[in-house]
């Protein structure tokens, strides 16, 4: 009897046939690496169970660490991820990873193949998002230094779509949904916004719409200043305390980056934001990486570089790294700062 796909028996094959792939032995070096991506995500060896020596050993040792990954079964700091984040095929895109990597560059697991895309799903009047825009900015810089390529797009989400177009005071806004506790929830959030380098203002941020942002954002995009009309429009609106719905201030801040707004783009971004909705995210800033790995919250800058790590890893570009849990991030109306 030999091992199966998942770890139960199967039959040894007859004389003559094919043998079962999963039945070949396993080099050592390539169980020291899956032990290794095994063990990183909590796994013990009595969990994993003691016998490697064939393919089969090793898938089911894989998907069984997947399984309680995925299934919460494992605690401290890790939780299973969103639906959309993983799926049963990861141990096998993590097997054929290593195989592309050995086979096509020897000695070559520290090598980064370029290119992958990630979608940051943000709103301008998100704190959070500020702030895990800059963190996953200065880590995908450190992934472009070692030699990946990853290119980020901004995406639209509306924390409140019904806020006012004229705007209004935000403070009286977040007193208003949050009573009391919304003096505590701005000084922790400005005192982690501070620890970035940003400033957030809520004595003159104005509550308002950001259909509009958006749009002017995707405009941008279109002209290669996605990133830079966003961080644009995050300083306007917490520190500067500029309506971001008013036409007239979002005309003069895409003068200041560059961008020519045509007044195209609203089509795209009700479209965008309704397939924000249809992936289930409900919830700001959250990272997509390649259309099906997500990073939720404003994670720490070594989170968001493991984070960067492990979806090249499982796209066959860079060695395993752990993911974490969800950050601090807006998912409520006016955002639970």
């Amino acid at each position: 009897m030999e091992l199966g796909r998942r770890g139960g028996a199967r039959a040894a094959p007859a004389a003559g046939e094919s043998p079962d792939p999963y039945a070949r032995e396993v080099p050592a070096e390539a169980v020291g690496i899956l032990m290794t991506w095994a063990t990183r995500h909590g796994a013990s060896a009595e969990q994993l169970g003691e016998r490697w020596r064939t393919v089969g050993d090793v898938v089911a040792a894989i998907e069984r660490v997947d399984w309680m990954w995925r299934s919460g079964e494992w605690f401290g700091w890790w939780r299973a991820p969103p639906r959309w984040w993983t799926t049963r095929r990861t141990c096998r895109t993590g097997w054929r990873s290593w195989r592309r990597a050995r086979g096509r560059n020897p000695g070559g697991r520290d090598r980064v193949v370029p290119g992958y895309e990630g979608r940051d799903f943000s709103d301008v009047v998100c704190p959070w998002c500020y702030i895990g825009h800059v963190r996953f900015a200065r880590a995908a810089e450190r992934f472009r230094a070692k030699g990946g390529s990853i290119e980020v797009t901004m995406r639209p989400f509306q924390l409140n779509p019904d806020a006012p177009s004229d705007g209004e005071p935000l403070i009286p806004a977040l007193e208003r949904k949050f009573g009391p506790n919304a003096g505590q929830m701005v000084e922790r959030v400005v005192g982690a916004a501070a620890a970035e380098g940003l400033e957030l203002h809520y004595d003159k941020a104005v509550n308002a719409a950001t259909f509009e942002a958006h749009r002017l954002i995707e405009v941008a995009t279109r002209q290669g200043l996605g990133k830079e009309m966003t961080e644009r429009l995050f300083r306007a609106y917490f520190s500067e305390g500029l309506n971001v719905a008013d036409p007239g201030v979002l005309g003069e801040l895409a003068a200041e980056v560059g961008v020519a707004d045509s007044g195209e783009g609203a089509q795209e971004v009700r479209e965008q934001l309704a397939r924000a909705r249809s992936l289930g995210i409900s919830g700001v800033p959250l990272f997509l990486f390649e259309g099906k790995f997500a990073v939720s919250g404003a994670q720490p800058e070594e989170a968001f570089v493991s984070a960067i790590d492990e979806v090249a890893e499982r796209t066959g570009q860079t060695p395993i790294t752990p993911l974490g849990t969800p950050g601090d991030g807006c998912d409520d109306g006016y955002c639970a700062v």
